[in-house]
This record gives C-alpha cells, sequence and structure tokens, in this order.
C-alpha cells in the first residue's frame, strides 16, 4: 500500500502529494527545515507507512487549517521535563543541571509559560534583545543563555518531543574587547604573588598559587585536593585530579600532573605529609555542589588584589593557566603534551591515540624554568 500525505512543495507554494516515489526522486536535494505542519523526518515516516501518532485528520486540523501540528500532538512540552530527559542521557555535572535549569526558568518567566512547544524563534530573538537592552554581555548571553536552550531543544528534536530546533539559528555576535580578554600573569606579576605566598600562614594562600602556577591546573581542582591526591607514579610525584575529591568540569580534566621541582623545593612534600589525609585546604568550605573552589576562587582573588594587581584582564585564579599556555610557546613544549597536563580535551582524532607516560609529561614540564623572586 502506497500512503499519500499532502504537504508544501519544496521551495514553491504548491500543494503536493508526498509519496515513497516523490521522497526518492528528491533525493539529497530534500529541505532541512519544515514543510507545511510536518518535518521531512516525519513526512518520510508517513510515506513509509509507518503509524503517525501526531497526524490529526478533521474539521480544524487537517489541510488549509493553517494549525501548526508538532510531535507533541498539541500536548505541552514542559521544559522541565525535556532538561530532566536532557540531563538523564548527557550525565553532565550537578552543577551543569543547576545552572540550566536556571536558564531555562528565566526563559519560562520572561515567556510567560513554560511549553516548549509554543517557543517560537521570534520569542528568544526578543528575549535575547530583552538581555541585551539589560546590559548582560554579549559572551554571556551566546554562551550561558542561548547555548543551553539550543542544546536542551535540540535533544528534545532528537527524541521526538519536538518537530524542530526553533533555536538553532538565534545567534548573537560576539566581539571581544582588548580591555575585556583574560591575559597571563606577567613574569614580574607572578613573581609578586608568589613572593608573597612564601609568607603566608593560610594554606590555602600558601600553596595553591604555587600550584597553579607550575601546573596550569583550575584553581577549583588545586583547591580540592588531598593528602591522598598527591601519588608517585613511576617514581614521579604527581597530583591526581579526579571526581572522588570533588566534581571536575569536563572528562578530560581527570588526569595526573607531574609536581614542578620549583613546587618541591618550596616544601611542598613536608606540608602533605603533616596533612596526613583529608583535604589539603579544609578552611575552603565547599559549596552545595562539593567543590571547594567557589570559595577558593574569592579568597584568592581578593588576596590577589590586595597585592596591588588590579588590572582586569588578570583573572587572579585563571590567569595561571594562560601562564602555563604562554611558557609553553616560549619553551617550546609538546602541544598535545601540553593539553594533557592543563586537562583540554585531545583536539583531533590522532591525539586519541596512544598514551601520555608521565615520564613524558615530566620532561615537558622541567623545561619551564624556575621563576626567579628576588
Amino acid at each position: 500500500m502506497e500512503v499519500r500525505v499532502l504537504s508544501w512543495a519544496p521551495g514553491t507554494h504548491d500543494l503536493i502529494e508526498i509519496t515513497k516515489t516523490s521522497i526518492k526522486s528528491w533525493g539529497s536535494g530534500r529541505p532541512s527545515g519544515t514543510h507545511g505542519w510536518y518535518t521531512w523526518h516525519t513526512l518520510e515516516r508517513y510515506a513509509r507507512g509507518e503509524p503517525a501518532p501526531d497526524l490529526i485528520w478533521g474539521s480544524g486540523s487537517g489541510v488549509g487549517s493553517g494549525t501548526r501540528r508538532t510531535v507533541s500532538g498539541g500536548k505541552p512540552v514542559k521544559f522541565d521535563e525535556l532538561i530532566a530527559g536532557w540531563a538523564a542521557e548527557k550525565r553532565p555535572a550537578e552543577k551543569t543541571i543547576y545552572e540550566w535549569k536556571r536558564v531555562l526558568s528565566q526563559l519560562a518567566s520572561y515567556l510567560g509559560h513554560d511549553d516548549a512547544a509554543r517557543l517560537q524563534a521570534e520569542d528568544l530573538i526578543a528575549w535575547k534583545a530583552k538581555m541585551i537592552e539589560s546590559g548582560l554581555r554579549s559572551k554571556t548571553i551566546r554562551d550561558a543563555k542561548l547555548a543551553p536552550v539550543r542544546a536542551v531543544l535540540q535533544w528534545a528534536v532528537d527524541n521526538d518531543r519536538l518537530s524542530t530546533n526553533v533555536a538553532t539559528r538565534v545567534v548573537i555576535g560576539v566581539k571581544s574587547k582588548p580591555s575585556e580578554s583574560i591575559r597571563s600573569f606577567r613574569e614580574d606579576e607572578a613573581a609578586v604573588v608568589l613572593k608573597a605566598a612564601r609568607s603566608e600562614r593560610k594554606a590555602a594562600l600558601r600553596w595553591v598559587p604555587w600550584l597553579c602556577a607550575y601546573s596550569g591546573a583550575r584553581v577549583a581542582e588545586i583547591c580540592q585536593l588531598r593528602a591522598e591526591d598527591v601519588i608517585q607514579i613511576d617514581g614521579i610525584w604527581c597530583l591526581r585530579i579526579t571526581p572522588e575529591a570533588g566534581p571536575l568540569k569536563t572528562s578530560s580534566s581527570e588526569r595526573a600532573i607531574p609536581i614542578h621541582s620549583a613546587v618541591i623545593d618550596e616544601g611542598f612534600l613536608d606540608f602533605v605529609r603533616e596533612t596526613g589525609s583529608g583535604p589539603l585546604f579544609p578552611q575552603l568550605k565547599p559549596d552545595k555542589f562539593g567543590s571547594r573552589g567557589g570559595n577558593g576562587t574569592k579568597i584568592l582573588g581578593r588576596w590577589v588584589r590586595s597585592l596591588g594587581i588590579v588590572d582586569p584582564r588578570i583573572s587572579p585564579s585563571h590567569s595561571w593557566r594562560h601562564r602555563l599556555k604562554t611558557a609553553a610557546r616560549r619553551y617550546g613544549l609538546a602541544t598535545d603534551v601540553v593539553d594533557a597536563i592543563v586537562g583540554h580535551g585531545r583536539k583531533t582524532v590522532a591525539d586519541s591515540y596512544g598514551e601520555f607516560p608521565m615520564e613524558a609529561l615530566h620532561r615537558e614540564l622541567a623545561k619551564i624554568p624556575v621563576l626567579k623572586l628576588s
């Protein structure tokens, strides 16, 4: 039996019949958007004779009614249901779920409803304009607002909860100003911080800057280290960055980093032995997600600013990662090894082959000289 469905011909205003034959004849030229009331994927299902629960014939819902039909069959598709499904499949960090729920809640508040099936691209464009008007930075709108909405809606489309992702083409241009770009600590600035850290009695202020300066690790990763995370691998002292100590940003964040000789010479291993077990910096209280990094970032940020380093392009926590990358280029460290050290994801298929021996990481990191503080 050949199933026939009425829809609009691609690129025209003509109403035609869609059959297996016509789909095949259009071949690779098939459009990617919606046609009439149905996505192309749905039309293919109809033409193959597969059941289509969202196909409703009758008064007010058939050809020429002008009513938009979605996979939901007219039922509300709640934002909370979509993000719950997305989270169950993607298994993101707890903090990511919390933040994305908050974004969708903000969108719902703006719309006056939480039905994704009623959402239109025009709604998102207006929401974007409202956020721009409120003074929110373009990068924040793109990465922290529109990106979560787009990802959740795409999950809904991929799982037949929605017919189209109306956020696909809602974008915002981002142009960074030189005054807004984070930069590395200069050598003189790094020296000011590390020299001041030497005289600190608080463990976090004493050791977190030194560990970040010579590892390029994220402040949160260092703040949640435990004594048992300082280990030897192939005879090389290392920091083990593990989710057992606290939440990590990405899957590539889990790794082991060789400890630079500069940090060992400062007496860091003695400090670890004195700690015995448990968190190295217990004075940094974990947040509701179990991370000590939030409080650590605030405390270290205020402290660095108090040393006279007030350039807004300096991030008291993140500029250490920039500095290590800059030093890696200056002293000729292997790029793929540097990415493994700082926990950046592998960029090519070739990078995914083989392992990174600790000997190789140690060899490359040792190329960065000890900073003179005098």
